[in-house]
């Protein structure tokens, strides 16, 4: 059976005891963890940056200055990994999602060079384009199930406390941050953070279902 929420990570039902078995994208991490010192095994610069990369996504709904925090925290430590890094990227750029987001980024750069404004206003415009390489980034971090059950209940449960205090801030007509019943950036974040919240719970909720299904044809 082949999980819906994660398409690169087959679930296998073997017959017997249930057990859950998530694969990743193919790459073999006992040969880095084997060549890792004794301080990188406890501390995995990957899985640092896994971390950093949750702080920046969730704390972008409250404060840009977490969110830069936590990005380049997760971009310097991305880095430490070195040979699991590239070896990461590489598998990125193989997927269909990687390749075709070159590609857009590469007919930026076309577009950027056939400008009619100054060169100065040319590369500030491709600058802005940079977020887009944060996509890659995360693609290489969360490769793996568990990781993205993590990054998944992080965002839900953020989004949740926000839920609750904009209740309350909307019942008592008491302002925490901003406005009334605004706790996020401002009530456009919120409104979509609260919207994303709510098509993930029903994204879980299907995926359940489907592996739910799969476990009763084994």
């Amino acid at each position: 059976f082949r999980s819906q929420l994660y398409p690169t990570n087959p679930v296998h039902f073997p017959k017997g005891p249930t057990k859950v078995s998530c694969v990743g994208i193919g790459i073999d991490h006992s040969k880095f963890a084997a060549n890792r010192d004794p301080v990188s095994r406890y501390l995995n610069p990957i899985d640092i940056a896994r971390v950093a990369a949750i702080i920046a996504c969730v704390g972008l709904l409250y404060s840009p200055s977490v969110a830069t925090i936590g990005l380049i925290a997760a971009y310097v430590a991305f880095l430490v990994g070195r040979q699991e890094a590239v070896v990461r990227f590489k598998e990125v750029i193989a997927r269909p999602l990687g390749y075709w987001g070159l590609a857009f980024l590469g007919v930026v750069f076309i577009g950027m060079i056939y400008a009619s404004v100054s060169w100065h206003d040319r590369w500030m415009d491709l600058y802005k384009w940079r977020t887009m390489l944060w996509m890659f980034v995360l693609l290489a971090l969360f490769d793996e199930a568990r990781w993205k059950e993590r990054f998944l209940l992080t965002f839900l449960a953020a989004t949740g406390v926000a839920v609750l205090a904009s209740s309350f801030s909307l019942i008592a007509g008491i302002p925490i941050w901003r406005g009334a019943h605004e706790v996020l950036r401002n009530s456009g974040t919120q409104g979509m953070a609260f919207a994303c919240a709510a098509l993930v719970c029903v994204w879980i909720a299907l995926e359940k279902k489907q592996v739910e299904i799969g476990r009763a044809h084994v």
